[in-house]
């Protein structure tokens, strides 16, 4: 398989579970539809196929509550002959997310849990570790709109390599710190949706899987759609390929609820089709408008972001070329997806794909609405203004100018850390205790490294640098560290993340630092 670029890993900074016992289903007949409409759409996935940048591909779309395209292409088993369709079960990775939400939302709907309490009363004796802000002030809404203060976190184990994905109360006990007060920053955590499925397990008295399956999949009509791999539903699952077109094993991850979701093209638009309040037959249940408005609306409005804002599993686009959209994408080593909702217009669109693929999902979408929306083609080829990480490149400024003293807080113990800002605007990462001693051997390149990429917001400063955190999960592969800090007169606090820099995209495991000016 070919090296994953560093650029998708830092990207990952802004960015299984048990299996179900039950019985294979038969697969549910195809019931393609394609629209001529789409035709534009439809030549962008067939020219992505022909220049193998996918192996299959599956699209829905829905307007008005009514199906208006629906079709499959490419191969769901390339080795087996095995064509995809509208109900082979692709990995959604993060779309699992709006999913784990709604069955939140049900759940406080029933008056089983209150989104608004703190979280530590739903995981007792879990608590979280306060390094900023109080631990009990984290409540559900914080982690469904992901402003808790809990660090970026993704952790994947791929079933042939031998290791087994430490329990969610594991994982909390060595990455469940708050490297920010709760409500004060966004900031997209898969650790805090496994948490969110961890509460649903707690609550409902089920695993989280058999809650999904019984309770929210059943419940929408969602009947080709399960959590976590299951080797008796291989042939109605797409197998994900890397840009080698070779497969790639099958991944699990210590948060199942933030990614481990194999939903199908048809099950998805079902889901999109609830979201926009269409009824839909077939259907046993249906969403409560009240539900469906706040997951739309539920952004912490005082907390800062640095793209766009977050409701309760959703992401929100006020403007996306005149319209107001609601969306999530998904991305995992061999699979890229995404849903897209334009409430105003009552259209879902959903892609699924069965490769690695950053942007044809989002163009595609973009296509389909287009299409159906008169003048949003008009604005899309205006042009739309550079897309913003909000930050902006770093150059000196003197309140951070100068050495800087502290450690990196790890499970294993702490790691003596320098940074040193210099006034030609190059900042330093030491993990030395001789300073100078380090000075003397930097330009050797055993001791010192220089921040890259970095940017600064307000206060905030992130980079990367080459290096390495020695804790045992950390130590699995080659790293490279994201720094995220921030800060408040002479005190910086914040993480350093350890993101996998191998052929594969491992992990991204955060920990907490603070240093002191000198």
């Amino acid at each position: 398989m070919n090296k994953m670029p560093v650029g998708i890993l830092v990207a990952a900074f802004l960015c299984i579970s048990l299996a179900s016992q039950a019985v294979a289903r038969p697969p549910v007949p195809v019931q393609n539809l394609p629209n001529e409409k789409f035709d534009s759409a439809r030549t962008m996935i067939m020219d992505a196929l022909s220049a193998r940048a996918t192996v299959s591909a599956a699209v829905g779309v829905a307007q008005d509550g009514k199906i208006v395209w629906l079709q499959a292409f490419g191969m769901a088993n390339g080795p087996r002959r095995v064509k995809t369709t509208t109900h082979t079960a692709y990995p959604v990775a993060s779309i699992t997310k709006p999913l784990t939400a709604t069955a939140i939302m049900l759940l406080a709907e029933r008056g089983e849990l209150d989104i608004n309490e703190s979280a530590e009363k739903y995981i007792k004796p879990l608590k979280f570790k306060a390094y900023r802000g109080k631990s009990e002030d984290v409540t559900i809404k914080h982690l469904l709109n992901h402003t808790s203060g809990l660090p970026m976190h993704f952790n994947y184990f791929y079933d042939d390599e031998g290791y087994e994905p430490p329990s969610i109360e594991e994982t909390v006990e060595r990455y469940g710190f708050l490297m920010h007060a709760p409500g004060e920053v966004f900031q997209y955590s898969n650790l805090g949706y496994g948490v969110l499925g961890h509460i649903i397990s707690k609550v409902s008295g089920m695993t989280y899987e058999e809650f999904m399956e019984q309770e929210v999949f059943a419940l929408f009509g969602m009947g080709t759609s399960w959590i976590g791999f299951l080797p008796d539903r291989e042939l109605f699952t797409a197998e994900k390929y890397g840009p080698d077109f070779q497969p790639i094993p099958h991944i699990e991850m210590d948060t199942p609820a933030a990614g481990q979701a194999f939903v199908t093209a048809f099950d998805l638009l079902r889901f999109g089709m609830l979201h926009l309040k269409n009824s839909i037959p077939s259907s046993p249940g249906v969403l409560s408008p009240e539900i469906v408005d706040a997951m739309q609306h539920g952004m912490d409005e005082t907390a800062r972001y640095t793209g766009d804002p977050y409701g309760l599993g959703w992401f929100i686009r006020e403007d996306d070329f005149g319209l107001r959209t609601v969306w999530h994408e998904g991305g995992i080593g061999g699979a890229r997806s995404i849903i897209k909702l334009v409430p105003s217009e009552n259209i879902a669109v959903v892609v699924l794909l069965n490769s690695w693929n950053d942007d044809l999902p989002g163009r595609v979408a973009n296509e389909v609405i287009a299409t159906l929306v008169p003048g949003f083609r008009e604005r899309m080829e205006e042009g739309a203004p550079p897309a913003s990480s909000g930050f902006e490149a770093y150059e000196a400024l003197p309140e951070f100018t100068g050495r800087w003293k502290g450690e990196i807080r790890t499970y294993a113990g702490d790691v003596p850390v320098y940074m040193v800002f210099q006034k030609d605007g190059d900042i330093h990462f030491l993990k030395e205790l001789d300073i100078d001693r380090t000075w003397v051997l930097q330009n050797q390149g055993y001791f010192d490294r220089v921040l890259n990429n970095t940017g600064i917001s307000g206060n905030r400063i992130y980079g990367w640098v080459d290096g390495l955190i020695p804790t045992s999960d950390a130590m699995r592969e080659p790293q490279v560290l994201v720094v995220d800090i921030v800060r408040e007169g002479d005190k910086m606090s914040g993480s350093v993340s350890s993101l996998s820099a191998a052929e594969r995209m491992y992990y991204g495991l955060s920990y907490y630092v603070e240093l002191e000016k000198q």
